[in-house]
């Protein structure tokens, strides 16, 4: 199969704050019969899905018609479709003739999937999401390249901004009533009113993250990860890279040039929760009971800062776990270990509060 755009949606995805959910959304919608009938179709259907506003949309315009010809032939339309089954394509024409054929808007053939708030996407009555075709489904055992698994962008957003620690710091912002009440009394006159500080979440959290090979396939993911940390609204977040087995020192960057000692970090850092993000083994497959022991003896010596602790695992089949080194991990350091998905998030996330699942 080839992927349609990929090249326009590469230049777009940086500067419009992209992932591979928006990516997916195109594939679908194009899989499902929509933007395939012509050009400026085509433009609508990536305007609709990537753009929020008008800036947005004159800029996906550009970048998408650099991609297309500017005659629209039945030759262009089937370089789009390039890689759709037929069945699809039937499809595809039979819904355009009877949506010209019908005076008012289609209904939605659209469904929503409630049962599982960790997937991408609105939940509630309006129907936003396609089914997808068993084709886009991830097989058993087969990892995720172009983003078709469960649980980025907002899904992640979503999670981390529950994380809260909330408390009252700073110069004064809000208006205390009981406080000026006080003063007037007191004093007769009110000169000023009595502020507070503003509430804010005092949460600083630190993930350390596996950049060895075997989380390669999983780059997108973790960065979308790591990009809802730094939006939630967070005290702070810290960042730290290591490779298969966590060590000191980590690094401060992803490609690992800039070393950095465990405990100022850990004192830097000040975190409420350290998140370890990797396959720890699972992706290969492999059981080392010598890694996990180091590792193990590295999650214990990071949980003596006092800081609660969790693990996100990219490999979404706990089966894998079990039969690699993830699971000896999981075991002998009694952290709770979760796959990287909302649904996976908001667990760890109400273990890091303090309750049970």
């Amino acid at each position: 199969m080839t992927f349609p755009l990929l090249s326009a949606f590469d230049r777009l995805r940086v500067r419009l704050g992209l992932g591979l959910v928006e990516y997916r959304a195109l594939v679908e919608a194009l899989a499902a019969g929509f933007g395939t009938g012509s050009r400026a179709e085509l433009l609508a259907v990536c305007q609709a899905l990537w753009a929020k506003t008008e800036d947005d949309r004159q800029l996906v315009a550009v970048e998408v018609a650099h991609e297309l010809p500017p005659e629209f032939t039945p030759a262009d339309e089937a370089k789009i479709r390039a890689g759709l089954e037929p069945g699809d394509l039937q499809r595809a024409a039979k819904n355009r003739k009877s949506t010209l054929d019908r005076p008012d808007p289609p209904k939605s053939r659209h469904t929503v999937d409630t049962a599982d708030p960790g997937q991408d996407g609105p939940v509630g009555a309006v129907p936003l999401r396609p089914t997808i075709p068993d084709r886009f489904r991830p097989e058993p055992g087969v990892f995720d390249l172009i983003g078709k698994g469960p649980g980025l962008g907002r899904a992640f957003l979503r999670e981390w901004r529950t994380y809260r620690r909330m408390s009252r710091a700073g110069v004064g912002a809000e208006l205390d009533v009981s406080g000026t009440v006080a003063r007037l009394v007191r004093d007769g006159v009110l000169v000023a009113p009595a502020l507070l500080p503003a509430r804010r979440n005092r949460v600083s959290l630190l993930l350390v993250i596996d950049q060895s090979r075997s989380m390669t396939p999983f780059r997108w993911q973790v960065a979308a990860l790591l990009r809802a940390a730094g939006r939630a609204g967070f005290d702070r977040v810290t960042a730290a890279y290591s490779g298969n087995t966590p060590s000191d020192p980590l690094t401060r960057d992803p490609g690992r040039n800039e070393p950095v000692r465990v405990d100022p970090l850990l004192r830097e850092a000040a975190a409420d929760a350290v998140v370890f993000v990797g396959d720890a083994g699972a992706a290969r497959g492999r059981r080392d009971d010598a890694r996990a022991d180091r590792t193990a003896g590295f999650v214990a010596r990071v949980g003596r800062s006092g800081c609660r602790i969790g693990w996100i695992n990219p490999v979404l089949d706990p089966k894998r776990w079990n039969q690699s080194t993830a699971g000896l991990v999981r075991d002998r350091t009694r952290v709770p270990m979760v796959e990287l998905t909302g649904r996976g998030l908001r667990s760890l996330i109400t273990r890091l509060r303090g309750r049970d699942v």
